[in-house]
């Protein structure tokens, strides 16, 4: 076996065992639920329906790569099943870096002990970007896959088999419609720095399909209106033509809304990855633009955090535009002393870039899932993640709770339990439905996240509301059954 194929096996076990590990101690982040729910439904006749997310999955995000994990749901109902795919399939996304950054070092050392070291190092870079030791392990997005499909599409492209290439690219979009924004750019890449056809073949493509997903979505949602629009981006105006006006006209005052200092160190800590390489390719790198623009002008600050699922598009852009830049040293060693400083030192900056990344990926990526996650690691539970999660000793009071939850009862419960009771046909987020509740349960934790309202508060309002009785209360976890099945 060989040396990257044992990385990418050890690798895939840690991933395994973690994210088995966070879902067997509620530290999953609710958002995966709110998948889970669309598959359970259509594997049982409801297509794709989502009551916590609009109705019906489709009503937010156009995403049919999800027909993919289908069948395996179906044979592994169960949402681990869509971490541990998203994850196998994440890490298949390594390969064409490996591949390509072995050619890389060819190229530049004419060495086959360097260039093996060359694509292993720069693989095992990709592997240890932050967010892929973060997000993928505890939720799950379709965006996510978009990294893998990407990163083949751009192996295929530097290898010049453009069919190929765009069969990849357009496999992209099908996981979140703001992925052809990504590929337009892309596109006008390929048709100036590779082949015209291919980049046109895309560009009208990405253009057709953004406009076809926002139609759908518009539909579903039952609007007629794309809803990210105002939600997050309606400090910049009403539609795509006003924020894409309002940033062009007023790209500092844009950019300065929310948190700039930690937009400044999202891009720092991008791009800081690869200690700056990926600026040795400018062209490719620019294609990034669309996704950070929707991050960085963004009113959620989630969207501009390197742990989030937002930035997965454009990884394996930036390794890429790494080893792209590598090659640009090859054709210009004797032009730049920069480069032939670089090419001379080859071994050495590959060391270097392999310490940034246990670096970024150690701190950033999985110091944060040991502090963000109680349940599992005991760490503090009052952090500033997206949950607030529960201490490790209500975890078996939890796991018992819900074994008292008829399979065909519909649930209300907080956002660290929601995904542990997603699997049926109505399960509705706490933080959302809360009042007046409309299910046959609610399972309550002092311990976790119950904004909107004061939780002994909400206690006594359940006990005044006369429609539900205490079924179970052990510690600070409560199960509250209705009086009378809700329909």
């Amino acid at each position: 076996m060989k040396k990257y194929q044992k990385i990418l096996i050890i690798a895939a076990v840690i991933f395994i065992f973690t994210t088995v590990l966070l879902y067997n101690n509620y530290d999953y982040i609710f958002e995966i639920g709110f998948v889970e729910q669309p598959l359970y439904n259509t594997i049982h006749g409801n297509f794709f329906y989502s009551a916590s997310n609009g109705g019906n999955h489709f009503a937010r995000h156009n995403s049919p790569i999800l027909f993919l994990y289908l069948p395996v749901y179906y044979i592994f109902e169960h949402i681990t099943s869509i971490t541990i795919l998203t994850n196998l399939l994440l890490l298949l996304g390594a390969i064409p870096i490996y591949l390509f950054g072995k050619k890389v070092g060819m190229k530049i050392t004419d060495n086959k002990k360097l260039s093996e070291l060359s694509g292993i190092i720069i693989m095992t870079s990709y592997i240890l970007f932050p967010s892929f030791l973060y997000s993928n392990l505890r939720s799950f997005h379709p965006v996510m896959l978009a990294a893998p499909l990407i990163s083949w599409g751009l192996y295929f492209l530097f290898e010049k088999k453009h069919q190929l290439a765009l069969t990849f690219f357009l496999l992209a979009m099908l996981t979140n419609e703001t992925v052809s924004l990504l590929m337009i750019f892309l596109g006008i890449y390929i048709a100036f720095k590779h082949e015209k056809k291919t980049g046109v073949y895309l560009i009208i493509l990405a253009l057709v399909w953004f406009q076809f997903s926002t139609s759908i979505i518009s539909s579903a949602n039952g609007s007629g209106e794309y809803p990210y629009f105002k939600e997050i981006y309606g400090h910049l105006g009403t539609d795509f033509s006003s924020v894409i006006k309002t940033i062009i006209t007023n790209p500092v005052s844009s950019f300065m809304y929310g948190k700039p200092v930690r937009k400044i160190v999202y891009l720092l800590e991008i791009f800081g990855h690869n200690i700056f390489l990926g600026f040795l390719s400018p062209w490719l790198i620019l294609t990034t633009l669309p996704v950070l623009a929707q991050n960085l002008f963004s009113s959620s600050p989630y969207k501009y955090d390197i742990l989030a699922h937002y930035v997965y598009p454009i990884v394996p852009i930036i390794f890429f535009s790494l080893m792209g830049g590598l090659i640009r040293i090859k054709r210009n060693e004797k032009k730049n002393i920069i480069f032939s400083y670089i090419k001379n030192n080859y071994k050495t900056i590959l060391y270097i870039l392999l310490v940034i990344a246990i670096y970024n990926g150690f701190f950033n990526g999985a110091i944060n899932i040991y502090k963000d996650n109680c349940s599992t690691f005991g760490s503090n539970c009052q952090t500033g993640d997206i949950i607030v999660n529960t201490p490790r000793e209500s975890v078996p009071i939890i796991s018992k709770f819900i074994k008292m939850i008829p399979e065909d009862a519909t649930v209300l419960a907080q956002d660290h339990i929601y995904s542990s009771v997603s699997n049926r046909k109505i399960a509705l987020l706490f933080q959302r439905y809360n009042s007046p509740p409309t299910t046959d349960y609610i399972l309550l934790d002092r311990d976790g996240n119950y904004a909107p309202v004061n939780f002994d508060e909400y206690l006594q309002y359940l006990k005044e509301n006369k429609n539900y009785n205490l079924l179970a209360h052990e510690g600070n976890i409560y199960l509250y059954k209705a009086i009378a099945k809700r329909e």
